[in-house]
């Protein structure tokens, strides 16, 4: 009896401790609430994504959605092995890039390496900041001169931003410090474009930004247009429903198959700030040369362009052309992935680490 007393003593003494242990530990913080927050999603905004998504992946599961205390479990690390198969699919479309299972590690934003980045990034920051500000006096102005305090703000707050999305998104040091020397820019971290088309050449293009706002100013629109050979009527270009109370488009110039629209920002993205905007131009219709060029306007850490034809007899011959600021083509084949089902055939090019004035061009036949 003593030893069965002890026993339970010693036991209840460990529970007590592992509580006390849990109480104390840092909170741990999934890389699923780390991506949610850089989306500024919340969980209402999770629900309507995962409907939208489940409707176009599998509309038995809309509706389905996690109830706000599972999703809290899901982000808090509290849950025990992984979601259901279901859930899984579409948490894999959610966020394209990221297993299941990464989206369920724990992200540890206390990690001392963690410090020495951002350390490391505010300086650098800093420099690209003052070089930017040095170039933009324009026309007869002098460069301007920064405020020291207001640029140190600027840089620890952009640097900070930096080393969360690197962790985040598996960046190493050195790509960290790389996209820290584009400072004084607008950045898009990734950018997706589809152009789906039918029978009669007909398209509807859906362009999707994220934006890392990594200048000293308040981002407030960002500036697009279309151009296609021929249109079926007016070009009409919507914003995406579930950015309809953040983003405005106000279109700037119609000119036939030509339309200049600036996705507003309301409010203002600051400095450190990251947005996505997603919108769709219909009316377009493809030219008999059956191709589709997309000119590059910010720095761009990724691209993925996909096109979607009718027809599966017989993949596309496709070739993709890039071209750079000082003139030079290069044409790829190599590097184009086509898949297909009975009725379309999608052919998709990516690229990585762009630059404004470059330009893809990718053909098709």
């Amino acid at each position: 009896m003593r030893i069965l007393c002890m026993y339970v003593s010693s036991c209840l003494i460990s529970a007590s401790l592992q509580s006390q242990l849990r109480r104390d530990a840092p909170p741990v913080e999934t890389r699923l609430k780390a991506l949610m927050r850089q989306r500024h999603w919340t969980y209402s905004t999770f629900c309507r994504e995962y409907d939208r998504t489940a409707g176009s992946a599998a509309p038995e599961l809309m509706g389905a959605a996690p109830s706000r205390a599972q999703l809290h479990r899901w982000m808090s690390g509290q849950l025990k092995g992984l979601p259901y198969p279901d859930h899984c699919r579409i948490l894999e479309k959610l966020f394209p890039g990221w297993t299941v299972r990464q989206l369920f590690e724990p992200v540890d934003f206390a990690d001392p390496a963690h410090g020495q980045l951002i350390d490391r990034l505010v300086g650098t920051v800093a420099g690209a900041l003052d070089r930017a500000g040095a170039e933009g006096g324009g026309w007869g102005q002098p460069a301007r001169k920064p405020s020291r305090e207001n640029g140190r703000n600027s840089a620890a707050l952009i640097a900070k931003r930096l080393a969360a999305v690197a962790q985040v998104r598996r960046f190493g040091h050195a790509e960290a410090m790389q996209l820290a020397g584009l400072a004084g820019h607008v950045v898009e971290l990734g950018r997706t474009v589809n152009i789906a088309a039918d029978q009669r050449g007909v398209v509807r293009v859906t362009q999707r930004h994220e934006v890392f706002n990594m200048s000293e100013k308040p981002l407030i629109a960002l500036a697009r247009e279309m151009w296609f050979q021929r249109t079926q009527g007016a070009l009409d270009v919507a914003v995406a429903q579930q950015f309809s109370d953040r983003v405005r488009i106000e279109k700037q110039h119609e000119a036939g198959n030509l339309v200049k629209f600036a996705c507003r920002l309301t409010p203002a993205l600051g400095p450190g700030g990251i947005a996505t905007v997603e919108y769709t131009c219909t009316g377009g219709i493809l030219g008999d040369d059956r191709c589709w060029r997309q000119e590059v306007r910010n720095y761009t850490r990724h691209l993925t362009m996909t096109v979607s034809v009718p027809g599966a007899d017989a993949p596309p011959a496709c070739t993709v052309i890039e071209e750079h600021p000082d003139g030079a083509e290069y044409a790829s084949v190599d590097d184009l992935l086509t898949d297909g089902d009975a009725d379309t055939t999608t052919v998709t090019v990516t690229r990585d680490y762009l630059r404004p004035g470059q330009a893809l061009t990718l053909h098709w036949t």
